[in-house]
C-alpha cells in the first residue's frame, strides 16, 4: 500500500455525490487497495479511473438533475423559435452568434438528459455513457460552428466579398461533427441493442442507425422545433421519475365511463354533420375559385374556405367534448375552450384581409392555444405538488406551441378526417354494452331482469 496510490482512488472517489462517499467511499476504497495489492500496482490502471468517473458521473445523474437539464435546453431552444415567429430575429453577428451557441448549448443538454434517463433504465452502461457524453459535447461544439460558417458563408457570398477561411471550411466542421455525433448515437444504439446475441449484428444495426439519425439530429438543430418537443417529452418522463405520483385534482374522475345509446347518437349525427361540412369547406378553398368566380381569386377562395373549415372544426370539438368530460369530468373543460379559442383565432385571422397587420398575432395566438390546449389534456396525469405541475403544463404548452402550433392553420384540413373517425367510433357498439346485453337478456327471460 503506498499513500500516493491511496490519493489517487481518493479523488476517483470524489467524481461520487458526497452522500455516496459518505456512505461507501471507505469500503471501496479499501476494496480498491486491496485488489492494487494483489495485482501488484503502484496505482490505478486506465480502466479503473475511466469506470470509476464513469459510474461516478452516473450516480449523480439524479432525476431532478436530468429535470433541470431538460428544462435549460427547452428554454435555450424556445427562444430562437419565439425569436422567428415574432420577426425578431436579425442580421447583427453578435446576436446570430448568441442565438446558435443557446441552440447547441440547449442541444446538448436535451441529448444529455436523454442519455441520462437510458442510464438509469440501465439501457446503456456508465462507461458507455461517459463516452456519449465527451463525443457528443465536441459533436454539439463542431455544429454550432459549422452553422456559423454557414452563415458567414451566405452573408460573403450576397456581399461579393471574397470568402474566408471559415466559410471554406464549413464542410470539414459539419463532417467533423457528423462523424462525431455518428459515434456517440453508435455507442448509445449498441448499448439499446443488446438484446441481440450477434454482436457482429449489433454493430451493423448500430451503425446503419447511427449515421442517418446523427445527420436529421444536427439538420433539426437549425430549425429548433423539433428539439423543443423532444425536451417536452424527455422533462416530463424525468419528472415521473422524480418519485412522486399523480395527484388527483378536484373535479377530476378516473373512471371509463360508458355513453349510452343517446349519447353516441348524439355524437354521431353531430360528428357526421361536421364530417360533411368540413369537407365541403375544403373542396371550396382548394376549388371555389373555378366554380364561384364572385368570390375572387384562388387565394380569396381558400380564405373564405379555411375561414368556414375553422369555424366548422369547432363543432367537432364540442361532439367530442361530452365524451370527453364524461371520462374526465370538468376538467376536460379546460382543454376544450383552449381548442375552440385557437380555432376562433385562425377563423378570424383568415376572415382578415392578406396584409392586415392583425393577421400573423392571430396566428400565433391560435398556436399558443394550441399548446395549452395539449397542455391541459395530459396535466391530470402529470405527478408531484401544484408548483411542479403547474411549471411542466406551462413548459409542455409552450414546447407544443413552439413545435407544433402552427400547424393549427391547416385544421379546416384535418378537421373532416377527425370528425369522421369520431362518428365512426360513436356508431360502434362498444364491448361493454355487448357483453351487458349478453348478461341482461338471460336475467330478462327468466324475469329477474324486471324491476
Amino acid at each position: 500500500m503506498t499513500a500516493r496510490r491511496r490519493q489517487r482512488y481518493e479523488r476517483l472517489l470524489r467524481w461520487y455525490p458526497a452522500e455516496w462517499q459518505r456512505t461507501n467511499a471507505a469500503v471501496v476504497l479499501e476494496t480498491l487497495e486491496e485488489n492494487a495489492d494483489r495485482l501488484g500496482q503502484l496505482r490505478p490502471t486506465i480502466g479503473e479511473a475511466w469506470s470509476l468517473r464513469a459510474h461516478g458521473i452516473a450516480e449523480r445523474a439524479s432525476p431532478a438533475l436530468i429535470t433541470i437539464a431538460a428544462a435549460l435546453g427547452l428554454l435555450l431552444n424556445i427562444g430562437p423559435v419565439i425569436a422567428l415567429l415574432s420577426g425578431g430575429v436579425t442580421d447583427d453577428p453578435w446576436l446570430s452568434g448568441l442565438r446558435i451557441t443557446a441552440q447547441f448549448v440547449g442541444a446538448f443538454l436535451i441529448s444529455t438528459a436523454t442519455g441520462a434517463l437510458l442510464l438509469r433504465s440501465g439501457r446503456i452502461i456508465a462507461e458507455s455513457a461517459m463516452a456519449t457524453l465527451a463525443i457528443s459535447a465536441a459533436a454539439w461544439a463542431l455544429g454550432a460552428v459549422a452553422v456559423t460558417a454557414w452563415g458567414v458563408g451566405f452573408d460573403e457570398a450576397d456581399s461579393g466579398a471574397p470568402r474566408s477561411w471559415l466559410s471554406d471550411a464549413f464542410p470539414i466542421f459539419a463532417g467533423s461533427a457528423w462523424l462525431l455525433g455518428s459515434f456517440a448515437l453508435f455507442l448509445v444504439t449498441h448499448g439499446l441493442l443488446r438484446p441481440l446475441r450477434s454482436k457482429t449484428l449489433r454493430t451493423i444495426l448500430s451503425t446503419l442507425l447511427a449515421i442517418p439519425t446523427a445527420l436529421a439530429l444536427g439538420i433539426s438543430t437549425v430549425t429548433p422545433t423539433g428539439l423543443v418537443f423532444g425536451a417536452a417529452v424527455v422533462l416530463v418522463v424525468s419528472s415521473f421519475q422524480l418519485g412522486t405520483r399523480p395527484t388527483t385534482t378536484r373535479g377530476v374522475t378516473y373512471r371509463r365511463a360508458t355513453l349510452n345509446q343517446g349519447q353516441r347518437t348524439r355524437i354521431a349525427t353531430v360528428a357526421a354533420v361536421a364530417a360533411v361540412l368540413g369537407f365541403g369547406c375544403a373542396a371550396f378553398a382548394l376549388t371555389g375559385s373555378m366554380w364561384l368566380p364572385a368570390i375572387g381569386d384562388a387565394t380569396d377562395a381558400m380564405r373564405v374556405g379555411l375561414l368556414g373549415g375553422a369555424l366548422v372544426a369547432i363543432i367537432t370539438v364540442i361532439a367530442g367534448a361530452e365524451a370527453l368530460v364524461d371520462r374526465r369530468g370538468a376538467v376536460a373543460l379546460g382543454p376544450v375552450v383552449a381548442a375552440i379559442g385557437a380555432l376562433l383565432s385562425v377563423a378570424l385571422s383568415y376572415s382578415l384581409s392578406i396584409d392586415n397587420a392583425m393577421g400573423w398575432p392571430l396566428v400565433i395566438l391560435a398556436a399558443a392555444l394550441t399548446g395549452l390546449t395539449g397542455g391541459l389534456l395530459i396535466a391530470p396525469g402529470l405527478p408531484g405538488p401544484p408548483l411542479l405541475r403547474a411549471s411542466l403544463v406551462t413548459a409542455i404548452s409552450v414546447a407544443l406551441a413552439a413545435a407544433l402550433g402552427l400547424i393549427v392553420t391547416a385544421v379546416p384540413f384535418v378537421a373532416p378526417f377527425l370528425a369522421a373517425i369520431l362518428a365512426i367510433r360513436m356508431t360502434r357498439r362498444p364491448r361493454g354494452i355487448n357483453a351487458m346485453h349478453n348478461v341482461a337478456d338471460p336475467l330478462a327471460e327468466r324475469g329477474l331482469g324486471r324491476a
